[in-house]
């Protein structure tokens, strides 16, 4: 029988003000998902959740980081909260969302400063479209 090997993915995990802060590097698969789901659950005990995920250092996704960051996603919109994923355009969590068509469910960034700015950001309002970025109307 061979030994279990080592969980591969660092969780590391920060306030920013009001947002907490959860970034994975490594390897986000069957054996590491719930690692990363129970440490963004942790930061998000006693409060409306606003996180972000920031995904950028995750160097393989397996349907089950897939299925966790949708489990986060309801979770904290259950709660009222706001969830933005980091995940740059050329990495493997985008690529994966953008072949499993679940890009439009996610609110994702390129960056932790472009995830910071988006929810520094009220929401719109029920029913209402959020106004134009400025010099593009």
């Amino acid at each position: 029988m061979l030994p279990h090997p080592e969980p591969s993915l660092q969780t590391t995990t920060w306030q920013l003000d009001d947002l907490a802060v959860l970034r994975l590097a490594g390897e986000l698969d069957a054996l590491t998902a719930p690692l990363a789901l129970s440490s963004a659950q942790q930061m998000l005990l006693g409060r409306a959740p606003v996180l972000v995920v920031d995904a950028s250092q995750v160097s393989f996704i397996a349907s089950a980081g897939i299925g966790a960051l949708i489990r986060l996603r309801r979770q904290v919109e259950e709660r009222a909260g706001r969830l933005v994923l980091v995940a740059p355009a050329d990495g493997r969590v985008w690529r994966l969302l953008a072949l499993m068509h679940l890009l439009e469910h996610f609110a994702v960034c390129p960056d932790l400063e472009a995830a910071v700015r988006v929810l520094r950001t009220p929401p719109p309002l029920p029913g209402r479209q959020a106004a134009p970025p400025s010099g593009t109307a």
